[in-house]
């Protein structure tokens, strides 16, 4: 018997300033990482003192929309409480470890904090993607893929905005940082080829927003063809390209925050549920990653807690 019982249905607790909290986020880590990586690979220019603040500017952006779509941004403080066992109130954690590394880096250079900064900011990126991945409830989030996928987009994000700076002419990235770039676009490329393409046909039901043309030009064609092909001309040294790869940063910048969109706004779908299944489901619960059996209902609405 598949006898639907209870239909998908869109998840509303997640709206726009979730979108740009993982937007600016995903590309305040990436950006900081492959700034770092420019710095230790002897890159001929270093990015000017009025732009170091970009990074953790960005994150702090992020968490203010956070705190304010949970309602009690008063209460923010209370999501390190469960810092074991919830991936939010990681990312959360690593995400102010990264602020205060970067401001203080800032105020007093220094090697080792850059290099937390940076650690740190990898770490709130793979943060970000477990966040989505552990919503059981969502079938567009839970898919094994996706923790890859949100974190590879971060560094596609990063680098769309040091290629946007690299064409105002304020850096210059070092040709490892550059071929860095390069992989960075194509696997993405890769990963959301295989996301859109999972066979299972729930899931692609929950995604099917994101596989219609329009999205997919924008997301794919934009954010990743034409830059790929800017990136290569610089690569092969072509003179003239330089101040092209500003266009490529803002088409990066543009398919990127499409695409976390279309992830958190038209793939959020709480899975159906049909006669003959369980009418209750496991949930991760406590700090040692125990479970306890909760009605599916319940369930569904608490799916993106965590």
């Amino acid at each position: 018997m598949n006898r639907l019982f209870i239909a998908p249905e869109r998840q509303n607790e997640w709206n726009l300033l979730a979108v740009m909290n993982f937007f600016l986020g995903g590309t305040a880590a990436g950006f900081y990482f492959l700034h770092w990586l420019n710095l230790n690979l002897a890159a001929t220019r270093a990015i000017p003192s009025s732009l170091k603040l970009i990074a953790p500017a960005l994150v702090g952006m992020g968490f203010l929309g956070l705190l304010f779509e949970a309602g009690r941004p008063l209460r923010g403080f209370y999501a390190f409480k469960k810092i074991r066992s919830s991936w939010m109130s990681k990312e959360l954690f690593f995400g102010i470890l990264f602020i205060m590394a970067a401001v203080y880096d800032f105020l007093y250079p220094d090697v080792l904090v850059r290099t937390t900064g940076a650690v740190s900011a990898l770490l709130f990126a793979f943060s970000q993607s477990m966040v989505l991945y552990k919503a059981r409830g969502i079938s567009g989030w839970n898919m094994p893929l996706l923790p890859l996928l949100i974190f590879n987009c971060s560094i596609v994000k990063g680098a769309g905005l040091m290629l946007l700076i690299y064409g105002m002419d304020l850096l210059r990235p070092a040709g490892p940082v550059l071929w860095i770039i390069f992989i960075s676009f194509i696997s993405d490329f890769l990963f959301w080829f295989l996301y859109l393409g999972y066979l299972n046909e729930e899931f692609r039901e929950s995604v099917k927003a994101l596989r219609r043309f329009g999205s997919m030009l924008l997301v794919l064609g934009a954010g990743h063809v034409i830059p790929v092909l800017i990136i290569s001309a610089l690569l092969l040294k072509k003179g003239g390209y330089e101040h092209y790869a500003f266009i490529a940063g803002i088409l990066a910048l543009s398919g990127a925050l499409a695409g976390d969109a279309g992830i958190l706004l038209r793939a959020g779908a709480y899975r159906a549920i049909r006669a003959g299944e369980p009418k209750s489901i496991l949930v991760e619960s406590g700090e040692e990653s125990k479970c306890r059996i909760i009605p599916i209902e319940s369930a569904k609405r608490k799916s993106i807690s965590k």
